[in-house]
């Protein structure tokens, strides 16, 4: 036996490094949290660097996608433009089955709406 704490047989050996990896690095952060949490000098709140740089990305976001008449202009216009269109085909569909009806190139007993 390797006595290695991750004996699975059916892994290759890049997943099981990246597993490996993990669990160092989780448990190096572990060890640095409970360091600081049982610091018996400095009862402050622990400082989370994920937490600060997912907030300061947010922010970055914020920043650059501000929220802007043109923005909402091209929006308001591309949801008009999507209702005319559809709106547009529809007719246009309805009116040649219309002209197909009063025409008579459908029959009563072919149509799809039809009053019983």
């Amino acid at each position: 036996m390797s006595g290695s704490k991750f004996e699975t047989f059916d892994l290759s050996e890049k997943a099981r490094r990246i597993i490996e990896w993990r669990y160092a690095r989780r448990k190096a952060l572990r060890h640095e949290y409970l360091k600081e949490s049982l610091k018996p000098i400095n009862h402050t709140l622990i400082k989370d660097g994920a937490l600060d740089r997912y907030t300061s990305v947010r922010l970055l976001m914020e920043y650059h996608a501000k929220v802007t008449a043109r923005g909402v202009g091209l929006y308001i216009l591309g949801f008009f433009t999507t209702i005319v269109t559809i709106v547009a085909v529809f007719k246009k569909l309805k009116k040649r089955e219309e002209h197909l009806y009063r025409t008579g190139q459908v029959s009563y007993a072919d149509r799809t709406a039809k009053f019983v």
